[in-house]
């Protein structure tokens, strides 16, 4: 008898190591922000994001007349369409 009872008439089977590489996701476009309560920082924020919430933050601007205080366009702001489709004012 051939190594009963201790395994070795049982081909061993030998697992890869290597890892799958993953898929590449595409880059992320970034923008640089610029805080007008601190000259000279700059903020990297998703370019998308972004560009969505400018778009809507023109939007709600009057287009006429002395503009709005900062209340008044996180009012506005509230009234544009839902933060899931631009981000939230954290910049996430």
């Amino acid at each position: 008898m051939m190594g009963a009872g201790r395994g070795h008439d049982m081909p061993t089977l030998r697992t890869s190591a290597r890892k799958v590489p993953a898929k590449a996701k595409p880059a992320k476009r970034i923008v640089q922000t610029l805080n007008v309560n601190a000259p000279g920082k700059a903020y990297p924020r998703d370019a998308d994001t972004y560009e969505a919430a400018r778009k809507a933050f023109l939007k709600a601007l009057p287009k006429s007349g002395p503009g709005v205080t900062q209340p008044e366009m996180m009012d506005l702001m509230k009234q544009a369409p839902p933060a899931r489709e631009w981000g939230t004012a954290q910049g996430r």
